[in-house]
C-alpha cells in the first residue's frame, strides 16, 4: 500500500530517492528527460516548477503521478480533533 505525498519536500526526496536508486545523476536524468539539470535540482529540493518539468522527470523514470483519495474515515478524522484519545460528547 503506498503513502500520499502531501508537500513539495516529500515529493522531492522521493524524486531523489527515484533517481538515486535507478543510478542516475541529476544530469542525465535532466538530458533524458529534454530539462535543464537545475529543474532536477529544484524538484528534489521542493521548489515550485511547471508541472511539464515535472511530468518529464517522472516519465523519464518510467514513473507518473496518481490522484488518489486520501480523505480519513470519519473515525480517524475525529480522532484527530480529540485531545486524549477519547471524542467528546457534543
Amino acid at each position: 500500500m503506498s503513502t500520499g505525498l502531501f508537500n513539495t519536500q516529500a515529493l522531492g526526496a522521493a524524486v531523489r530517492a527515484e533517481r538515486r536508486a535507478r543510478g542516475l545523476t541529476q544530469a542525465l536524468l535532466a538530458a533524458r528527460a529534454g530539462v535543464a539539470r537545475q529543474r532536477v535540482s529544484e524538484i528534489e529540493r521542493g521548489e515550485n516548477v511547471t508541472t511539464l518539468v515535472l511530468f518529464r522527470v517522472l516519465a523519464a523514470m518510467g514513473k507518473g503521478l496518481a490522484v488518489v483519495d486520501v480523505r480519513p474515515e470519519a473515525g480517524a478524522l475525529r480522532a484527530l480533533f480529540e485531545e486524549d484519545g477519547h471524542a467528546e460528547d457534543a
